[in-house]
């Protein structure tokens, strides 16, 4: 049996506060890769996504007057999103 993996992947676009995957890049790459497999005569036996993480963190003091951004102590925020698929396909015989 031939085995084959493929990955595919794109790029996101990550902003001051936040991240916007592009999944539409993404949607095309995926579609395209199983589209070839298909014409190489592969079947696809699985697909796995890949993980990407995201945070963002500020510096914090607290004192009587509220919140102040000085560096002492954190808080932050996060995310995880799919960028990409790992494809595992075996040729048809």
């Amino acid at each position: 049996m031939h085995q084959k993996v493929v990955v595919v992947g794109c790029e996101s676009k990550v902003g001051s506060n936040s991240i916007v995957p592009d999944s539409m890049t993404l949607d095309t790459a995926l579609n395209n890769a199983l589209a070839l497999l298909a014409s190489e005569g592969y079947k696809v036996t699985q697909i796995s996504p890949i993980e990407a993480g995201y945070f963002n963190s500020k510096p914090l003091k607290l004192d009587h007057t509220g919140l102040k951004y000085t560096g002492e102590g954190a808080y932050g925020y996060g995310c995880s999103y799919t960028s990409g698929f790992v494809i595992l396909a075996e040729k048809i015989s």
